[in-house]
């Protein structure tokens, strides 16, 4: 965990104002990946045939499995039934949009490969996709060749069940979600000219401050229903989680004109 202070509001901190550098972004949540990377890692390396991943965040698990690909120096394939299966950086291959289509281009492509696709499972329900996923996956126990499927939500035929392995993404830690912020403000700064410096305490403070003048926003309320019952980790993770949010939602409002949600708005004084 980060030992950047998370303050209530009062007396300004007097720490160091640095916003991380863009490259320094991707170092330090490469090593905080590092874990998950290890374990999906293994997952592949054990000839798994069908990998579930259930996590609504597709660009987080995306961005992972990327960087497990890289280091495994396995090729990477992305299919969903919007745009088709592609190498990942490449050209969509031809007349694989739909889902029985796209397992019968994956059983022609030879050596080793992951194959991740999107919101895979609920076509899993139909027989002849079922039945080609498993013959699929019965040639890729000899080789590093795994299917991944991401959903928000996964329930397999038990045929499927008996050869698929759970990979759990988790939650972002708190170190996570700060040095996305961070990296949020680096983002706003070289895209947009906004200038910000916001170390840990000041977006601790930031937030405290929304929930104490903004009670009844939105933001606000998804902030204390998730607070009930959770331990010290997860304050700091909210918090964080919140500042982040809110970030965003000030952008917006900046640069659109869209309030957030619930706010009350005073007329200047």
């Amino acid at each position: 965990m980060s030992n950047d202070p998370i303050v209530k509001p009062g007396k300004p901190s007097a720490t160091n104002q640095r916003v991380v550098s863009g490259p320094a972004c991707t170092t330090l949540a490469g090593r905080a990946a590092g874990a998950k990377c290890d374990q999906l890692s293994m997952l592949i390396n054990s000839r798994n045939p069908i990998i579930t991943v259930e996590s609504s965040e597709e660009q987080r698990f995306l961005g992972l499995v990327e960087r497990v690909a890289e280091q495994l120096s396995v090729p990477l394939y992305v299919w969903s039934v919007t745009t088709g299966l592609c190498r990942s950086g490449g050209a969509v291959l031809y007349n694989s949009d739909q889902p029985e289509q796209a397992l019968t281009n994956i059983g022609t492509i030879h050596g080793d490969g992951i194959f991740l696709l999107k919101d895979f499972a609920r076509y899993c329900d139909n027989d002849r996709v079922s039945r080609r996923l498993r013959d699929v996956a019965d040639g890729f126990r000899t080789s590093r060749r795994s299917i991944v499927i991401l959903a928000a939500s996964i329930v397999l035929p038990p045929e499927l069940s008996a050869d698929a392995v759970g990979f759990a993404l988790g939650l972002p830690s708190a170190d996570e979600l700060l040095r996305g912020v961070k990296c949020t403000i680096v983002e706003l700064a070289s895209t947009h000219g906004v200038q910000s410096a916001l170390d840990a305490a000041a977006m601790g403070e930031l937030a405290w401050l929304w929930l104490r003048y903004q009670p009844e926003s939105a933001l606000a309320k998804w902030f204390r229903e998730r607070l009930a019952g959770a331990n010290g980790r997860m304050k700091k993770v909210l918090l964080v989680a919140l500042a982040r949010k809110l970030l965003i939602a000030l952008w917006r409002y900046a640069t659109h004109g869209v309030v957030p949600e619930g706010v009350v708005l005073k007329p200047a004084s």
